[in-house]
């Protein structure tokens, strides 16, 4: 018995033996093969890049900063302009961890603060400790669920709520019932509306990350 009848032969071989192919087929068909293991190999070389989610982080974060800053500085949901560096934190934090959270939230509060130039030095004590003890609760105690991400994005705008109320009572020569009722309220609600905008693009940005060897080499075949 031939001993090579027995050894598996590759299935795009197979296929080019059941018909002649002329030569620019087979040409194009080789570089196909080519082509697919380099992105293949490249791909695995990158696989769980800090370097790659970094990046990624980044342009999330220029994105977001520039929106809040430009388009809801004029469409105002609730009559109040939403935190989108709050909840890119804490999107950031349930995706990558208390590592990438701790510092996209301390990048978010510097890069919105210096754009808006509101709440300086206040933001990073809030930002910050809302991405890393955020991304600790979510790995330990309260799971990647729809409802717990709702949970903390709520403990994070409460916590805004109270920054934005010390801000205003330093800055503003307002009430305290002015400032919850034409400040703190309309914020607290149009952050919590317009999160799942911003927690829906961190999800499908690092979907790539979060799949297994077996899918993520499964589409390039």
């Amino acid at each position: 018995m031939n001993p090579t009848q027995n050894k598996p032969q590759n299935k795009r071989s197979t296929a080019r033996k059941k018909r002649k192919l002329t030569l620019t087929e087979a040409i194009m068909a080789e570089l196909k093969d080519i082509a697919g293991g380099f992105f293949r190999g490249a791909l695995s070389s990158v696989e769980g890049s800090d370097v790659a989610r970094f990046f990624i982080c980044a342009a999330i974060l220029v994105v977001f900063a520039s929106l809040q800053v430009t388009f809801f500085s004029k469409f105002r949901p609730f009559g109040a302009v939403p935190d989108l560096m709050l909840a890119f934190t804490v999107a950031i934090a349930f995706s990558e961890g208390e590592k990438f959270g701790g510092i996209a939230g301390l990048a978010g509060a510097f890069v919105i603060e210096s754009l808006s130039g509101v709440g300086v030095a206040l933001l990073p004590l809030l930002y910050m400790p809302c991405g890393f003890f955020g991304g600790v609760a979510a790995k330990n105690m309260l799971g990647d669920t729809v409802y717990s991400r709702a949970a903390l994005m709520g403990i994070a705008a409460v916590g805004k709520a109270i920054v934005s109320s010390v801000y205003a009572g330093i800055t503003l020569d307002a009430g305290f019932g002015q400032i919850l009722k034409n400040i703190v309220v309309p914020e607290f609600f149009s952050t919590l509306v317009m999160s799942p905008l911003v927690f829906v693009t961190v999800w499908l940005c690092y979907r790539y990350f979060h799949k297994t060897r077996a899918e993520k080499t499964e589409k390039l075949r």
